[in-house]
């Protein structure tokens, strides 16, 4: 954390989480469920009763186990309804805010965090998603708690742009110059598995952390010159991915595989709306998202002009998913970039 806590802060973030968990919880059981929580609570009841999450159909149902698996409880405690079958959902969201306010000071200040932890708590997307019995809120959770992590796993030190390796032989001399802490590199890469168990979507971090890593590359050069980043851990892993890539794109089943993933629709995707490459940039920039949208666009542009390496890092999560959703991939709906929404 930056400091001491300002307590002055302290009376505002309660009441956003007291906002926050009211929004979320009242009339927790109203309406009555739709067609696409069925899954999940289908699922939660087989798996109370025979061990396995089956659908009334009797094929498994293995997406989000871990939603599955408190639902289960949730159905232990107050039975099966509308309520509990959507309360771990609302608890999912609810420590989100928390979440979100602790990695806003932690990359910039408290005022940040305060500010992007009320958003959270009030945003129409947000509650709406966290009154669901559906995996994403659970997605959302996981996935900025492992990308925070995982970044501070990789940027150990967190002090500028300009680490390098430096000249040291060996690998345990050559990873310590990296200024790499592994226990929350792993911890990180963990909870990304867990969010990726609730929606593929958040494979979509590797490329993202692909991007962060090469413009680090680009902004050590241009700060500390060629040699140092060169040297540094961007230069290394910039060469590596860059190897890695063409070693795969050169297996014809590597290159099947990517032409089918870009390609790919869905039969719900081929509706107009799915198909509109501006859906997502007219969801995120449109005028239902002011002034939102105008401060993400003012923070990004001081993120830019000081180089800010959190700052870098969360644009990189957060421009890449959306990019690929709106001009890549086949099909487009708000929902899949749910998981970098707080990062606006």
């Amino acid at each position: 954390m930056k400091g001491t806590f300002n307590k002055i802060y302290l009376p505002i973030l309660i009441a956003t989480l007291l906002f926050g968990s009211y929004l979320r919880l009242h009339n927790l059981g109203v309406p009555s469920f739709w067609v696409d929580e069925l899954d999940f609570v289908e699922a939660a009841k087989s798996q109370s009763r025979v061990g396995e999450p089956l659908l009334a159909s009797g094929y498994a149902y293995p997406r989000a186990p871990l939603l599955t698996s408190s639902l289960v409880l949730s159905y232990k405690l107050f039975g099966v309804s509308e309520f509990s079958s959507r309360l771990p959902s609302a608890i999912f969201g609810i420590m989100t805010i928390l979440l979100v306010f602790f990695i806003g000071r932690r990359w910039f200040d408290e005022q940040v965090g305060l500010m992007a932890a009320i958003f959270v708590a009030c945003m129409p997307f947000e509650v709406g998603w966290s009154r669901a019995c559906r995996m994403y809120s659970l997605l959302q959770l996981t996935f900025l708690a492992g990308m925070f992590l995982f970044y501070h796993g990789f940027e150990k030190s967190d002090s500028g742009t300009s680490e390098s390796a430096g000249t040291a032989t060996g690998l345990r001399n050559l990873f310590g110059g990296w200024q790499i802490d592994w226990r929350l590199l792993l911890t990180g890469g963990v909870l990304l598995a867990v969010s990726f168990t609730s929606h593929q979507n958040a494979a979509l971090f590797l490329p993202s952390f692909v991007v962060y890593i090469v413009t680090m590359f680009l902004v050590v050069g241009w700060r500390d010159g060629w040699s140092a980043s060169l040297h540094s851990k961007y230069g290394a892993l910039a060469g590596l991915t860059t190897i890695g890539v063409l070693l795969v794109l050169a297996l014809p089943p590597a290159r099947e595989f990517l032409n089918y993933a870009v390609g790919y629709q869905p039969k719900w995707a081929e509706v107009a709306s799915a198909q509109n490459r501006w859906r997502i940039l007219n969801f995120m920039f449109g005028s239902s998202h002011f002034p939102l949208n105008l401060l993400f666009l003012l923070g990004a542009l001081q993120i830019v002009r000081t180089c800010h390496k959190a700052g870098i890092y969360a644009l990189a999560n957060f421009v890449v998913p959306v990019l690929l959703f709106s001009f890549v991939f086949q099909y487009r709906k708000n929902d899949y970039v749910y998981h970098v929404y707080p990062i606006l």
